[in-house]
């Protein structure tokens, strides 16, 4: 080829366009663009190394890696011996047409495989393209099923989202276990390629699966690209777990499209609803979701002793997110306040879903190396973010004089440290265009506190430092607070929210004092502490025991009243006429007054006494004061708690707070622990400021026990919580003047 010939080849090859001449029309089965040098200088490989995909428009491709300093004719002549040609057939020539190197040259390899330059080989002008966008890593963490939509999720270097390019193919026949993801100096890429009998079906950043597509497997085609360059494509399964940075076999590559799922009876009410009452001005829908953590949920431990009625297949966040983002964006509302949230679920799912849909979100990590916590979405078209806080629960109460000087030095302090509890506070600037409403503040709280059962007091304690700093900084603002509890509605922490006050002679601070903080630094350790409390049958009847009787005390009065002891003789008086009484009495006291902890210490002499004395002590209590029965496991042969020191005191706090919270009526019915015979109750609540808002009536249809008795999560309810949903209204008028000098 003469020198005027290759400047028209060149002119025509011009490198400020995709990476290749016919980069847009190559058949994407190949790794990258055809006719190209592509060199590598990613952020994640070593400085001092060349990498070089070289890709013929004839031939194979092929990959080299070189040290930067290597002289250009070494690199050429090893690359003759990968190609098979003579080393004549290679060599570097400058835009002109000029050969500046060849297989003798000493000239260092990153001098001469620069962009402007190109590689001839043999007749062919392959230009020499740096910086080429990269992909670091794709996945799609969701189940492909029909009607729901599968987005990729990208890691990108030198590239951006809107210029990908990406084709969904219908596909059959590939092995996850044969499948292996691979991370080089071209970004992420697999040893899948697509097949003749593979159809395309759609060109667009998302799809969403139709009837054509159920049984067959979908493939995602991704090429990196930014505005003028494209870099190597890359080959995805929808249902395939994360790819990551390095080899990976995957686990359930081999998902195939599923139809579309079934919906609960009273979540299509739900629906119905938020079809019939779109949002209107001065309008506030609110959604409170404890979404089950996959490490709760999808494990052998989880599967065998939580839920054992769960099909395996619904167990992992890549079906059960589909399912929570499909409910919560169908009630279209202005603010989603999720808890149990892994940090991957939020980035990776959730976060680039919503979005999509018009909200923006903030994510709050727990206390802990575990990567999970709590996020806050809302509706951008209607609210401004002005603020968020994420508060320390853990540590917070120090700044809280009334209450550290109380705790520290106590081994309450130890609890609450590791308790790894945090919550947020957003402050949010209304601009829904009301003329009345239009820029009223509104403070949204998501808290989920302390969950051991054992631990009452804590969360008593969490609420407190939390309507505190609610108080300090944004006072006489209209509030919604909502989340996970951990208590029912009968628990001083709700009683507490209500009313404003919490008493020191509240029974749950004895209760609390026969709390014994459990490690659970391992996996392993906290699923076995999840339910550990509640699973153990003689803990569980001196608790309900204690609950029981604190609230039948009568006052002077006549009155009933809930007292922190429980009198000796009424306990004494119930077990009179069982089996084994003698053995059970000779334990009690009859003219003391027993504190919560204390009748752990006649629990254990009871049932060191025999299992059969402490099985007739547990049927007699149960049967007198008619105290709410469950299935258990099998009684233990020590009680959590042991007898050592009982007579330090406890610590006890009058408590209260300013904010005029009211409960906000969501259903008496929010959690099911799994168990093969469940039994509902309700620890997620929702309260708002009834100065400034009122709630909806009649709101969202709620859920009864007889809804929950299957247990879940199941198929139509993807979590052990269900989603609790209310509308509120601004009780006046609310002018953008009124807060003109505010500081937020």
């Amino acid at each position: 080829m003469s020198a005027s010939q290759l400047k028209g080849t060149l002119s025509t090859n011009s490198v400020s366009g995709w990476a290749g001449a016919e980069a847009d029309d190559v058949d994407i089965r190949k790794r990258c663009g055809l006719g190209s040098v592509l060199v590598s200088e990613s952020m994640e490989v070593e400085e001092d190394e060349c990498h070089l995909l070289v890709s013929p428009r004839e031939g194979k491709q092929v990959v080299m890696s070189r040290k930067s300093s290597a002289a250009v004719g070494a690199t050429l002549t090893r690359m003759a011996k990968k190609f098979k040609c003579e080393t004549t057939d290679l060599c570097i020539v400058d835009s002109e047409g000029e050969v500046v190197g060849d297989c003798e040259s000493e000239v260092s390899t990153s001098q001469l495989f620069k962009t402007g330059n190109c590689l001839m080989f043999k007749d062919q002008v392959l230009p020499i393209q740096h910086d080429i966008p990269i992909l670091l890593d794709i996945h799609i963490h969701a189940y492909p099923i029909v009607g729901l939509p599968l987005m990729p999720i990208l890691v990108l270097e030198r590239a951006q989202n809107y210029f990908c390019k990406f084709q969904w193919y219908r596909s059959s026949g590939h092995v996850a276990r044969k499948m292996k993801w691979q991370h080089d100096a071209f970004g992420v890429h697999s040893q899948l390629e697509l097949k003749d009998t593979d159809v395309l079906v759609a060109e667009t950043p998302i799809y969403i699966p139709t009837e054509d597509d159920v049984g067959s497997q979908l493939l995602c085609v991704c090429t990196p690209r930014s505005r003028t360059l494209a870099g190597v494509t890359t080959v995805v399964l929808a249902g395939a777990t994360r790819v990551g940075h390095r080899k990976r076999v995957l686990q359930r590559g081999d998902v195939c499209v599923v139809r579309n799922f079934n919906i609960h009876p009273i979540i299509q009410q739900r629906f119905n609803h938020a079809g019939h009452n779109p949002l209107s001005t001065g309008m506030i829908r609110v959604i409170t979701y404890n979404i089950l953590l996959d490490i709760f949920c999808d494990g052998p431990w989880q599967l065998e002793n939580l839920f054992p009625y769960l099909d395996p297949f619904y167990a992992p966040s890549e079906y059960r997110n589909q399912i929570i983002l499909h409910e919560v964006y169908s009630y279209r509302g202005d603010f989603v306040c999720f808890q149990e949230v892994g940090h991957n679920d939020y980035h990776d799912f959730f976060e680039p879903h919503l979005t999509r849909y018009g909200m923006s979100g903030v994510f709050g990590n727990k206390i802990s190396t575990q990567q999970w916590g709590m996020a806050t979405f809302f509706r951008r078209d209607r609210w401004s973010l002005l603020e968020t806080r994420r508060l320390d629960l853990t540590q917070r109460w120090r700044k809280h004089k009334h209450i550290a000087e109380k705790i520290v030095g106590t081994p309450l302090e130890d609890q609450l440290v590791h308790s790894t509890t945090v919550a947020q506070m957003t402050l949010f600037y209304c601009i829904d265009g009301s003329r009345n409403h239009q820029g009223a503040l509104l403070c949204v709280v998501n808290s989920h506190l302390f969950s051991n059962p054992a631990a009452p007091h804590i969360r008593t304690i969490q609420a407190a430092v939390l309507a505190a700093e609610v108080d300090q900084h944004y006072k006489d603002i209209a509030v919604i607070w909502c989340g996970d509890f951990n208590a029912t509605h009968d628990s001083g922490v709700v009683d507490f929210l209500k009313t404003g006050t919490v008493s020191r002679n509240h029974m749950e601070w004895a209760e609390g004092a026969a709390f014994i903080r459990e490690d659970s630094d391992t996996k392993k350790k906290r699923e076995h502490a999840w339910h550990h409390v509640l699973d153990i049958p003689d803990i569980d009847i001196v608790r309900r025991l204690f609950r029981a009787l604190c609230l039948r005390t009568v006052n002077a009065e006549g009155i009933d009243v809930a007292s922190p002891t429980v009198m000796g003789a009424v306990i004494a008086d119930a077990c009179q006429t069982c089996e084994h009484s003698s053995k059970i009495v000779e334990h009690i006291d009859r003219d003391k007054q027993y504190e919560y902890h204390e009748l752990f210490i006649v629990a254990h002499y009871i049932k060191n006494a025999g299992l059969e004395v402490w099985d007739a002590f547990a049927k007699a209590v149960a049967t007198k004061f008619a105290l709410p029965t469950k299935s258990r496991l099998p009684c233990g042969d020590k009680l959590l708690t042991q007898p050592t020191d009982w007579t330090a005191p406890y610590i006890a706090l009058d408590m209260d707070h300013s904010l005029p919270l009211a409960r906000a009526n969501t259903g008496e019915v929010s959690y099911c622990a799994g168990k093969a015979d469940p039994d509902p109750y309700t620890v997620d609540f929702m309260f708002y400021s009834h100065k400034h808002l009122k709630q909806v009536q009649p709101g969202f249809p709620q859920f009864a026990v007889e809804d929950l008795t299957c247990g879940i999560p199941q198929e139509t309810l993807p979590s052990d919580h269900v989603a609790h949903v209310a509308d509120f209204l601004w009780t006046k008028s609310v002018k953008k003047s009124a807060f003109a000098t505010s500081s937020y």
